[in-house]
Order: C-alpha cells, then sequence, then structure tokens
C-alpha cells in the first residue's frame, strides 16, 4: 500500500498528520479530520484579522472569506458556503464541510461504480466472443463485415479490435485503480479455423477466469462486485446476440436443401442451445446482483427478439433493456 503524503501545508495550526496513515481510515473518519484541520487553521486565522478578508491554501483545500461570506473549496469545486462566518462559527464550519464531502464522496464513488461495471461489461463481452462456436465454425460460421458485403474479417483485424477493447478495459480500470495498466489481450485470443479463410476467434475458458481475476486485484474491494457484475452482464450480452443470429438463420434454413442451409441446420443447434443454456442461466445468475446494480432492468428473451433485422439492432436492444438502464441506476446513486 503506497503512503500518501501529508494532505495539508504548514498554517497558523499545526495539523494533524492523519493522511499518512489514511488507508487505516474509514471515509467517514477522514472527513471528520479533514473538516476539523481546515476549519481549525481557518477560524485561527480568522481571530487574528476579524472582519477582514482571510485567504487559507491547505493542499487541494483552499478557503476564501470576508465578513459577509466564506467560500471552500476542494480543488476547484465549491463544498460548502458560509454566510456571516465569525470566530465562533467552527461548528458551523464542520458541518458544512463534512455534508460538502459527502457530497463529493459520493459522486466520485458513483463514477468510479460505472467505470469497474463498464470495464467489466466490455470485457464479459470480449472473453466470451467464441463462446459455444465450435460447432457453428466446423459448419463455416464467420463475423462478416458489413461494411464489406458480409466478407470475413481477417484474422489480423480481428487481433487488432481485441487489442483496441483490451486498451479500453485498462484505461478505465486506471481511472479507478490509480495504477497505469496496460491490458494487452489480443496475444491471448484462440482462432477455429475449421474452414479456410473463416477465422472464428475464442477465449481459452481457463484463460478468461485467469484474466479476469489477474485484474479484479487490481480493484478496490468496494468496486469489485460492481466489476463482477459487468462482466455477467457483458457475457450476456455476447450470448444474446450470437443465439438470436443463430435462432435466425435456423429459422431461414428450415426447409431448404441448398448445401448452405443443410451445413446451418447439421452445425448450428448444438451452438443455439449452448447459447440459450447460457444466457438463461446467466438471466438467474444476475438476480444475485439486485443489490448492486439495481433492478430496472429486463434481459430480453431471445424468442422476442428473432424479427430484428441486424446484429446492430440486437445488440442495441440488449443495451437499450440491460445495459443503459444499469447505468443511469449508478450514476443517479
Amino acid at each position: 500500500m503506497k503512503v500518501r503524503a501529508s494532505l495539508f501545508v504548514s498554517t497558523a495550526v499545526a495539523f494533524n498528520t492523519w493522511a499518512m496513515g489514511a488507508s487505516a481510515q474509514s471515509p467517514d473518519e477522514q472527513r471528520i479530520y479533514i473538516a476539523r484541520d481546515v476549519c481549525a487553521a481557518f477560524t485561527a486565522k480568522w481571530a487574528n484579522a476579524p472582519g477582514g478578508s482571510v485567504t487559507l491554501d491547505a493542499g487541494k483545500f483552499k478557503v476564501r472569506g470576508n465578513s459577509s461570506t466564506v467560500t471552500i473549496f476542494e480543488n476547484s469545486v465549491k463544498l460548502a458556503e458560509i454566510p456571516g462566518f465569525s470566530y465562533s462559527s467552527f461548528n458551523e464550519c464542520l458541518d458544512k464541510i463534512i455534508n460538502g464531502l459527502e457530497q463529493s464522496r459520493k459522486s466520485a464513488e458513483s463514477k468510479h461504480q460505472v467505470e469497474a461495471f463498464t470495464a467489466g461489461a466490455e470485457l464479459g463481452a470480449l472473453l466470451s466472443i467464441g463462446k459455444c462456436l465450435r460447432s457453428a465454425a466446423m459448419g463455416g460460421f464467420y463475423l462478416g463485415d458489413m461494411d464489406q458485403g458480409g466478407s470475413p474479417i481477417p484474422g489480423n483485424t480481428l487481433s487488432k479490435m481485441v487489442a483496441a477493447i483490451g486498451k479500453s478495459v485498462g484505461k478505465r480500470l486506471s481511472r479507478v485503480s490509480g495504477e497505469d495498466l496496460n491490458v494487452s489481450l489480443d496475444n491471448r485470443v484462440s482462432y477455429y479455423r475449421f474452414v479456410q479463410g473463416r477465422e472464428v476467434p475464442y477465449f481459452d475458458t481457463q484463460d478468461a477466469v485467469t484474466i479476469t481475476s489477474a485484474l479484479e486485484d487490481y480493484l478496490p474491494p468496494d468496486l469489485v462486485d460492481y466489476w463482477q457484475g459487468g462482466i455477467l452482464v457483458g457475457k450476456m450480452g455476447t450470448e444474446f446476440k450470437f443465439a438470436v443470429s443463430f435462432a435466425q438463420i435456423l429459422s431461414d434454413a428450415r426447409g431448404r436443401f441448398d448445401a448452405r442451409s443443410m451445413r446451418a441446420q447439421q452445425f448450428f443447434p448444438p451452438t443455439l442451445q449452448c447459447l440459450s443454456n447460457a444466457y438463461n442461466d446467466d438471466i438467474a445468475n444476475l438476480q444475485g446482483f439486485d443489490g448492486i446494480l439495481g433492478s430496472n432492468f429486463a434481459p430480453p428473451g431471445i424468442n422476442d427478439a428473432v424479427d430484428l433485422q441486424s446484429g446492430a439492432e440486437i445488440e442495441k436492444r440488449f443495451r437499450e433493456d440491460v445495459i443503459d438502464p444499469i447505468r443511469s441506476e449508478l450514476k443517479a446513486n
């Protein structure tokens, strides 16, 4: 654990060195000590210059005041404003700063919760990309580039996509952990190559667990549940997208006898069954995160989405029904 330097610069009052042991204090204790030290220092200054203009710079805290109003800032954010400040206003100063820090902390915590959830969702979606697809890959299934008429996406392009997602996850985790993380996943992805020119990426199941666990170690304990909830939601999004897509393909292939349809009818049902079972199991697992992620979301059923016209619409349906409501609830909190 890194020891933080003392929070405050020298003032007329000797500050308690609470910051040196901050890791052993609760957030409530930290707010109390901050409020005490800032208010004590400013009140002492005010006693030496009653009625005049007084300023105090104490690390990231700044206090500006005169006979009519005293304003307290944390960095550039206004924490509190105290009208008619006087030497006897120490208790009011304490109340104002503690309340201001509480609101500031809640806002910061909410942002970190959203970041941890989103990082987990991005990683969960990526690590599940090849789940259940072995049978489909044997039948010639591939990931197509819709901007190129549905042609197979080359392996080097898929690798770059994986690298980009890894960088995004790393940046989000860096913001909440304080560590400079470089998450490189493109060297961990494998490919099914049953049909030439039709590579299907996947992550080994145990490797996915190892990656998730290793990254989780960088998170503060109070964010782990949001990260794990995000992992599950991202995984569900991938399962839903592919399950709906395979359900659509099989529906179109039913009763047809051309080579493509026959391959679909032979190789795709095991993949669809596997994805459907996994998705339904994860809907049940998601209920365990209601207290963390809220309850304003409703995972869509696979059969309810088979009429959607594109992969983008399928992704949008899951995002609007599950991911967006969760993020909104976390931001609101």
